[in-house]
């Protein structure tokens, strides 16, 4: 998955960053930053693969539904939610664009 530059969720628009330095510091592959409007995600590399980083990324926009709708998850309920998502998208291969074929 290409992960984009910048996410426009609930009238906000969130800065998507690879930053090994900050993963590094909060000792984590992701970590989102509701007041900077900020998610880090982990440089991609050999041991942080394609699947990891967008597993990783569904994980961080979990916590951002969770910051902005106030649902009061807890870090095991987003682990597991994002987990249980990600799975569904990649075993039914779903793309949810809907592009007129020619």
């Amino acid at each position: 998955m290409k992960l984009p530059k910048k996410l426009r969720c609930f009238g906000r628009n969130y800065t998507v960053v690879s930053d090994d330095h900050m993963t590094a510091r909060q000792q984590c592959y992701g970590v989102f930053f509701h007041d900077e409007e900020t998610i880090y995600l982990q440089k991609r590399d050999s041991g942080f693969s394609e699947q990891k980083e967008s597993a990783t990324f569904l994980h961080e926009i979990m916590h951002l539904c969770d910051e902005n709708l106030r649902i009061g998850l807890k870090e095991k309920q987003v682990e597991l939610l994002s987990v249980g998502l990600y799975q569904i998208i990649v075993d039914n291969k779903l793309d949810f664009k809907d592009e007129v074929k020619k």
